[in-house]
């Protein structure tokens, strides 16, 4: 990965951090990046966001869904917690 990609995916962390962290514990941020050899990489395109407890979890949804970044619009919606723990991204 380049370093402006490095960079351009280190301020999208700090800033999805910073806007979250407004709702109450954030505990982990996983952003999906393509896979080097150009193989379909599950939940490319979508943020995954673990917060504390499902109070914080659902004050997030309530403030984040349906707000507009650039020219398009964020979808929230909760995830299994399963599939997160699994890693497995491809709902």
């Amino acid at each position: 990965m380049s370093s402006n990609v490095l960079k351009f995916m280190e301020e999208i962390m700090e800033d999805v951090t910073m806007e979250c962290e407004n709702f109450g514990k954030l505990v982990k941020i996983v952003i999906p990046r393509p896979r080097p050899d150009g193989e379909p990489t599950p939940g490319v395109g979508k943020v995954y966001l673990d917060f504390e407890d499902v109070e914080t979890s659902s004050r997030a949804q309530q403030g984040l869904n349906d707000r507009k970044y650039g020219s398009k619009f964020t979808v929230v919606v909760f995830y299994p917690e399963n599939k997160f723990a699994d890693r497995d991204y491809e709902g």
